[in-house]
């Protein structure tokens, strides 16, 4: 998240890949609780920018359909933890909401605006 955040330059091919790898380690039983983590995490960082990246393109969406729903599948598996399972069914659902996310997060505040807003 920190590396979006920044704006370093990470084109949309580079996350797409990203994600395609962690989907071919499923494809070969390689895919550990870690790597779930970090493929939740990528997709709730840039999952509405890569969605409305590949709405532009036949390809880059069916690329993009086919991933996220092999993802959406492992909160199905009995063979990962409960944490991993909502994990997963989190970001279905920030997906569900428009990649909106139900409640914002809790953020430093200076003292003032603490104030200004009570």
């Amino acid at each position: 998240k920190q590396w979006y955040q920044r704006r370093v330059a990470i084109t949309a091919g580079i996350q797409m890949q990203c994600i395609t790898n962690f989907i071919d380690k499923k494809n070969t039983g390689h895919l550990d609780d870690e790597s779930i983590e970090c493929l939740a995490k990528l997709f709730t960082t840039v999952g509405s920018k890569l969605e409305g990246d590949a709405s532009e393109d036949d390809k880059k969406k069916q690329v993009f359909e086919d991933s996220y729903a092999q993802f959406k599948s492992l909160a199905n598996d009995k063979n990962y933890p409960y944490r991993i399972r909502f994990m997963i069914q989190d970001v279905a659902d920030l997906r569900d909401n428009g990649w909106k996310p139900r409640r914002q997060e809790a953020k430093p505040q200076k003292i003032d605006d603490i104030h200004r807003e009570h």
